[in-house]
């Protein structure tokens, strides 16, 4: 079944993002998030696709496309209702309901994931949650984007990196 909507799809789509940016796991993630996540597959594609252009005016959008995507697949997979209710969770400092890496550990926990799998998992995802956040405040605040540019679209491939690796291992899409 999978197959043959992995099929359709590679037909019906042309493929819009560069070598550099789309790696064959990108493909199992879009479909996998088509599945359970629409908005949270156009959001992943859509990061792709501006991480292939080599001009940009700022490099906000696809590091927040990225974070998103991440966070409405954690939403999907780990409501918070489910979360708060799991056995052993504690309410971080300063949060207004589970974190990001809360989900994370929710999700693997109930895989039956190793911890030294889910640890790695975690703490890519705390990195995203950080990196995007301290990201999106730095371009907000920077008076001359040309100025920074290179080093925006580094920070936003990194995002990128760090995003597929938690979603191949949260869809199992690896």
């Amino acid at each position: 079944k999978h197959l043959v909507l992995l099929d359709s799809w590679r037909i019906a789509t042309p493929r819009r993002a560069t070598a550099e940016t789309r790696e064959g796991g990108d493909d199992r993630i879009v479909v996998t998030l088509r599945a359970l996540r629409p908005s949270a597959a156009l959001s992943y594609e859509q990061a792709l696709v501006d991480l292939a252009q080599d001009q940009r005016l700022s490099w906000r959008g696809p590091a927040t496309d990225l974070r998103e995507a991440l966070r409405e697949t954690l939403d999907q997979l780990a409501p918070d209702e489910d979360v708060i209710a799991a056995p052993g969770f504690k309410q971080e400092k300063d949060t207004n309901g589970p974190t990001m890496k809360q989900k994370v550990r929710f999700v693997l926990k109930n895989r039956k994931v190793s911890k030294s799998i889910a640890a790695t998992t975690e703490d890519a995802t705390a990195t995203v949650d950080e990196a995007v956040g301290a990201f999106v405040r730095s371009v907000y605040t920077r008076s001359s984007v040309s100025t920074h540019t290179p080093t925006s679209k580094d920070e936003a491939m990194r995002v990128l990196s760090l995003v597929r690796v938690v979603l191949a291992e949260l869809l199992e899409a690896r």
